[in-house]
């Protein structure tokens, strides 16, 4: 039972051990990290390095340049309807017909109705919307 409890706590320690380490490492990476962005008290800071780190670190010149972007993509997509359109389609119908409400009378000696016709019609579409190039080009 001894040797149990004591191989229990080698283990222990040797877990101990390893998670400080770990943390320590980890620790380590994380400062030198923030110590990336941030100049030391050692380094002098120019005035063009103050306003640049400034800027990056200003949340709303941040979400200013995302907001920016976000709307020169909505006017990216708006101005994509302006622009010709291309489809295939493909339609099948059967139709069928009654010849005395087609003709008005009904022919001796011929079917009530005709048919069935089948009609299918497959092909490209093209469409556009009509527009003033001018203003398509000059608006950005």
């Amino acid at each position: 039972m001894n040797i149990a409890l004591e191989n229990c706590r080698q283990r222990l320690t040797a877990v101990k051990i390893t998670a400080g380490l770990l943390l320590f490492i980890f620790g380590v990476r994380v400062e030198r990290a923030m110590a990336r962005n941030v100049p030391s008290a050692g380094q002098k800071l120019t005035l063009t390095g103050a306003i640049d780190l400034a800027l990056k670190q200003n949340l709303d010149i941040q979400i200013a340049n995302i907001e920016t972007a976000t709307r020169q993509q909505d006017r990216v997509i708006a101005r994509s309807e302006l622009l010709p359109h291309a489809s295939f389609e493909a339609d099948e119908s059967i139709n069928r017909y009654n010849l005395k409400a087609q003709i008005g009378i009904q022919i001796p000696n011929v079917p009530h109705s005709i048919g069935p016709y089948q009609a299918v019609h497959v092909g490209p579409t093209f469409s556009t919307p009509v527009f003033d190039l001018t203003q398509l080009l000059c608006s950005s």
